[in-house]
């Protein structure tokens, strides 16, 4: 978008992908892909619910700077040798 000459063409385009309504199809086309909005999850159905986090939640997600200082290591080991194998 930026130094676009259709700025205005690229904003309307980005506020029909950021529908609710587009979004929650989203969702129930790939389970597991949660909406990033809290207006997009009445719109799911109980399947697609099942599968994401409780928005309530303050537990819900994991923000804490030592869990990943503790886990980063392993996680990338197993990342980069998933890339290598596939």
């Amino acid at each position: 978008m930026k130094g676009s000459r259709k700025r205005d063409a690229v904003m309307h385009l980005l506020d029909y992908f950021m529908r609710s309504d587009l979004r929650a199809a989203y969702c129930r086309a790939l389970p597991g892909n949660g909406p990033i909005a809290r207006d997009t999850a009445p719109l799911l159905d109980g399947k697609a619910k099942v599968m994401l986090p409780d928005f309530d939640n303050p537990q819900t997600a994991v923000t804490g700077v030592v869990l990943w200082a503790d886990q980063y290591a392993p996680i990338a080991a197993r990342f980069n040798e998933r890339l290598l194998t596939s």
